[in-house]
């Protein structure tokens, strides 16, 4: 899981194209690193054991 300062320093610029306040780009990282981590999670469990039907 990475943190969300990193991710929200990773994705500085995009954020800035938003135009968002500072609670509503918090809220956006926070979404991002939730959907992230639930991708990472579905794929590593369809991958286990050698499946790689995703």
């Amino acid at each position: 899981m990475i943190d969300n300062e990193i991710l929200k320093a990773k994705i500085k610029k995009e954020l800035k194209q938003l135009r968002l306040n500072k609670e509503q780009e918090q809220i956006t990282v926070n979404e991002l690193n939730y959907l992230a981590n639930l991708l990472i999670d579905i794929y590593i469990s369809k991958t286990k054991g050698g499946e790689k039907n995703l």
